[in-house]
Formats: C-alpha cells, structure tokens, sequence
C-alpha cells in the first residue's frame, strides 16, 4: 500500500536532493530528529485512519510489545 501511495501524483517522497534520511547530516541535528518524528507520526495517523475507513483487519503494536503479543494478536485478527 505503501508503494501505491508514493506513486500518486502530489504523494511521492520528497525531492531526494532536500530529503535527509540522517538527521546528524544537518546543522541542527535535534531540530532534525524532531522533524523525522513527527513525519513518522503523521504517516502512521493516516495508515491507522485509513484502516479504518477501509475497514481493514490491523493490529496496532508499540515498541513495547514482545514477540508472543505480537504473534497470540495477529492470530485473533487473522486466521480466527
């Protein structure tokens, strides 16, 4: 999904020549990082919105979230 979005005209992912993928490239690499954050944010509110006005199977995770979670969730959501 993430590919189909990028190819949408007015979508794509930023003129390589002005995007920075290292934050510690720049000359205020906090300023930087709080940029790739909130980029980050805002990418995953619009994939969880469009979740859910597609009314799609998902599982949210967090950085706290172990292996067997992750698997015992994906199966309730899955394959039951």
């Amino acid at each position: 999904m993430a590919a189909a979005i990028a190819e949408l005209p007015g979508r794509g992912t930023g003129t390589p020549r002005f995007r920075v993928d290292d934050p510690r490239q720049t000359s205020d690499p906090q300023w930087a990082w709080r940029n790739l954050a909130e980029r980050d944010a805002m990418s995953t509110d619009r994939m969880v919105s469009e979740t859910h006005r597609l009314d799609l199977p998902a599982i949210l995770l967090d950085s706290g979230s172990d292996e067997g979670a992750v698997l015992a969730q994906a199966t309730r959501q899955f394959v039951a």
